[in-house]
């Protein structure tokens, strides 16, 4: 599901440590579900969803201190294999080196905006340095 802000959500139950269940609404980013409030991410798998009675509402059962959803097909906590997180590591990397020119040049273009405010601050200062002078009411030392 589209969250209203952008980029998909996925409704999770998270299992407390003190016993309490939270339902939230959790970012999907590059295969992960990721609470940024808190800074905790958790492994998206499709296999480990389930509905509540009487919805067709989809969760994802996640522990507050684990890493993978629990699947209750299977009926286990799931982890990930050293494959799938070398998919997802070549994935962000690929993303990443893909955005790599487009965030040079908004700084460039950054640096340029920067470098115009600047020579005109300048230019404004000695046209005032040049008027006072030319006016009299600025001398030379000496």
């Amino acid at each position: 599901m589209f969250g209203i802000w952008g980029g998909p959500k996925q409704r999770a139950l998270i299992l407390t440590e003190d016993g309490r269940i939270q339902e939230s609404r959790l970012r999907v980013e590059r295969g992960f579900l990721v609470d940024h409030r808190f800074r905790q991410a958790w492994g998206l798998m499709p296999t480990a969803s389930t509905s509540l009675r009487g919805t067709m509402k989809s969760f994802q059962i996640l522990y507050e201190r684990g890493l993978a959803p629990y699947s209750p097909a299977a009926g286990k906590w799931l982890a990930y294999g050293e494959k799938s997180v070398s998919e997802i590591a070549a994935e962000c990397l690929a993303e990443t080196l893909a955005s790599l020119p487009k965030v040079g040049s908004r700084d460039k273009l950054a640096e340029a905006v920067k470098l115009v405010i600047l020579v005109f601050a300048l230019l404004i200062g000695l046209v005032v340095v040049a008027g006072l002078l030319g006016g009299g009411q600025l001398k030379w030392p000496g």
